[in-house]
């Protein structure tokens, strides 16, 4: 569920058609959005008569079916049309090879794909090595969304592939040992932007706490993250908490819609939340006071216990990362930690805050936040804490 990039083939996908939806010229095999051809996983979403709505960082899209190698052609090709109105969101678009069992066996392909303002079909086009050996083979095709929610909802309505594909049923097409889902909160840090705040290079998938949960071999997560928010306020705001900090948006469904609320004990119920928020409050002044950040603070704790706790028991674990360098504000996170009850039991404070201070200048990014190999570091200390510390 976690594909290593290591062998990827980078290719800019745009927008080539804007046709009235499923117009003449998408010809070919559709397969819908609420169909069952699809699955949905690592991201909240909401079901509608034809589309699939989302918006938050790290959905994962997948669907599956039966290629057939062209004996007179010297290459294999596979061209989609992908119909959704997303905004800028941008994706990782992966094309795996899978066995007679459906597990994956070989990465063929992996692109990026750019969706832009106005347009609702954007055309992905794959060619990789004919294989001598077997004449057809099962396919998986995985859209990831790399992008945060302030780009806006996106509607997934399906894929027509212009060659003729048989589609096969889903299944889990990675088996893990262990069965550890996770909930990752967070702002721009969790959600990995880049210098400049580009979506054509931001990447969820590449964060701290993915690569946090590829080491921890996890089978299902979840990233809840806005860049700028904080736990009581948000960056720039100039009083010392804000209308809206993160927590307004945590119950949503979607972020950007007030009136659909998550069902938290229905699809995703996570064994682990991972809580990094409280650098944007303290990122400048008028800073919270720690009685202003400690009281939001519980007030989250006692929410996410709320709706997890019930369903999970006494194996449910929250753990409160600090990554907050400026003074001692970092402490704040500390020290609401250590009050807890249930704190070594079912909640753990993670300091990475030294492991920041110490980063070398290849392990920094642009302001605060870390470059790729200072994420590395961080996911490393993070997964090796969580192992230690909280699930043994």
């Amino acid at each position: 569920m976690f594909p290593q990039q290591s062998h990827k083939l980078i290719l800019l996908l745009s927008c080539c058609c804007s046709l009235l939806w499923l117009g003449s010229c998408v010809e070919g095999v559709l397969f819908e959005a609420t169909s069952p051809l699809f699955t949905y996983r690592h991201g909240r979403y909401l079901r509608e008569k034809d589309a699939i709505l989302f918006d938050w960082s790290g959905m994962i899209i997948s669907t599956q079916f039966v290629y057939k190698q062209d004996v007179n052609a010297t290459m294999n090709i596979l061209n989609a049309m992908v119909h959704f109105k997303s905004h800028r969101h941008t994706y990782n678009v992966y094309l795996w090879r899978l066995n007679e069992n459906n597990e994956r066996v070989k990465l063929l392909q992996h692109s990026l794909l750019a969706c832009n303002l106005t347009a609702e079909h954007f055309e992905v086009n794959f060619n990789w090595p004919k294989d001598t050996m077997s004449q057809s083979y099962t396919i998986q095709m995985e859209l990831e969304k790399r992008t945060e929610p302030h780009l806006g909802i996106v509607s997934f309505y399906g894929i027509t592939f212009t060659q003729a594909v048989a589609p096969v049923s889903i299944s889990n097409t990675v088996k893990r040992a262990n069965d550890l889902k996770i909930e990752f909160i967070g702002d721009s840090i969790t959600c990995k932007p880049p210098c400049g705040f580009s979506p054509l290079t931001e990447d969820v998938h590449e964060s701290f706490v993915e690569k946090t949960a590829r080491y921890l071999n996890a089978s299902d997560i979840h990233v809840q993250c806005w860049s700028g928010k904080g736990m009581v306020r948000n960056h720039g705001d100039k009083n010392t908490t804000s209308a809206e900090p993160f927590s307004t948006y945590y119950p949503r469904t979607l972020a950007n819609d007030p009136n659909i609320l998550w069902n938290f004990q229905k699809i995703f119920v996570p064994d682990i939340v991972v809580i990094t928020l409280g650098t944007n409050d303290f990122s400048t002044a008028p800073r919270p006071s720690y009685e202003e950040f400690s009281g939001a603070y519980q007030k989250f704790l006692d929410y996410v216990f709320s709706q997890y706790a019930p369903v999970k028991g006494p194996s449910f674990k929250v753990v409160m990362v600090s990554l907050v360098t400026f003074g001692n504000y970092g402490d704040y996170i500390q020290q609401v930690a250590e009050r807890q009850q249930g704190y070594g039991k079912n909640l753990f404070f993670a300091n990475l805050r030294d492991l920041l201070r110490n980063f070398t200048p290849e392990d920094k990014g642009c302001g605060i936040h870390p470059s790729v190999a200072g994420d590395e570091k961080m996911a490393k200390m993070l997964s090796a804490f969580i192992s230690q510390k909280v699930i043994n």
